[in-house]
């Protein structure tokens, strides 16, 4: 009897906790639902101008990931509203790019991986999911990414590289801006019939990851610092949240559309983990991550925070990781990021554009803005991801 009266107490208190838990899937279609709104008004159709003060530029790398993350929403929820964010857009941009009167330099004379990779990672996505409505915009891609693969700097074991703030610099933020155009354009070839120019980009994105690996991976961390600069003999070693976020968004865009039988990937895949592993550590009691990781006296950080999220929701959704040990890390850290979607459906605390700094006063000084465009998409991702995770018990 006693052991009865136990039992039925222990199940009374599971279904008490189960009724306080949040409805994570709803929650996260509704946040998804209020920032789609915010920016349907905000940035009209209209890629051939520069935006209004308090509107963002819709060719922008971070609003290449905020399609990247309408995209990803479509998918998991099949609501048109987000597909129809994305395309009318895109057929602007293409119809931009074939307008003799267009000025805008990054349509056609980009300069740096910032200019089009996000876009054309973004645009090629587009085309993947919907062959049709992508030829309306497919000049505009082939453009970009012929700027990503063959002009972009490189030093000379390959990888993507820049001539600023100094030369022969290596960035983390560019595995974002570089590689996952590489990767899906390998998809895209697979899709046309050419596997051997598909084997060839998938080679070369894995490559690529594991090129930046080699140059900014800090094994007795387990992160990434953000920047390597040739001719150093100490490289900055600041532990940037965002920088490592987009090294997790990378991870996992390569890993979703690589051949598990590429060589490296399984060196990708661990890298991911490990990094994961890492994050996990450093997350603060409400959810979210520090402006630098390792750093709690810098402010929480929405962009970063949002990006780790979508990692481990990822991770978990597609297998990478272990289910117990990082669902809660995703929706605790989905809760922390929730609170920063105000009810006009802005983005808050989201850190400006940042390069690369010499000291950790730099990365703690930057100022956050809902203006700050590197906040949308991310968060778009995370809701995607969260709607999935919690789809099913």
């Amino acid at each position: 009897m006693k052991r009865f009266i136990l039992i039925s107490l222990g199940l009374l208190l599971a279904v008490g906790a189960s009724a306080q838990r949040p409805d994570y899937n709803a929650q996260a279609r509704e946040v998804a639902d209020r920032i789609a709104s915010y920016l349907e008004g905000c940035t009209p159709v209209q890629p051939v101008a520069r935006p209004a003060q308090g509107e963002f530029y819709i060719l922008s790398y971070e609003w290449g990931v905020t399609y990247s993350g309408m995209l990803k929403l479509y998918d998991v929820t099949g609501e048109r509203r987000y597909r129809d964010y994305v395309y009318p857009r895109f057929q602007a941009t293409g119809e931009a790019f074939r307008n003799p009167a267009s000025d805008i330099r990054a349509l056609h004379q980009p300069r740096f991986l910032d200019d089009c990779g996000a876009m054309c990672a973004a645009m090629i996505k587009a085309t993947l999911a919907s062959p049709d409505e992508g030829k309306g915009f497919r000049d505009q891609l082939d453009r970009w990414f012929d700027f990503v693969y063959r002009e972009e700097y490189r030093l000379p074991d390959r990888i993507l590289a820049r001539m600023r703030p100094a030369p022969n610099s290596v960035w983390l933020d560019d595995m974002y801006m570089g590689i996952p155009p590489i990767a899906y354009r390998g998809a895209l070839a697979a899709r046309e019939g050419d596997a051997a120019l598909a084997a060839k980009y998938y080679a070369e994105a894995v490559e690529q990851i594991l090129l930046f690996k080699k140059y900014l991976w800090l094994p007795e961390k387990g992160v990434f610092r953000h920047g390597w600069i040739e001719g150093m003999s100490i490289h900055p070693s600041y532990h940037w949240s965002r920088a490592n976020g987009w090294a997790v968004l990378t991870l996992c865009d390569v890993l979703d559309i690589v051949p598990e039988d590429t060589p490296g990937r399984e060196e990708a895949l661990q890298t991911l983990r490990d990094l994961l592993e890492t994050i996990a550590s450093f997350q603060a009691p409400d959810g979210r991550w520090h402006q630098l990781m390792d750093k709690d006296e810098t402010y929480l950080e929405t962009s970063a925070s949002a990006m780790f999220t979508y990692g481990f929701a990822h991770a978990v959704n597609q297998g990478w990781v272990d289910r117990t040990a990082f669902r809660d890390v995703a929706l605790s850290s989905w809760s922390g990021v929730i609170t920063q979607v105000n009810e006009a459906g802005q983005v808050e605390n989201t850190c400006v554009g940042t390069g690369l700094g010499w000291t950790n006063t730099f990365y703690a000084g930057r100022p956050v803005s809902v203006y700050a465009a590197h906040g949308y998409g991310p968060v778009l991702l995370a809701a995607a991801e969260i709607i999935q995770l919690t789809r099913s018990r």
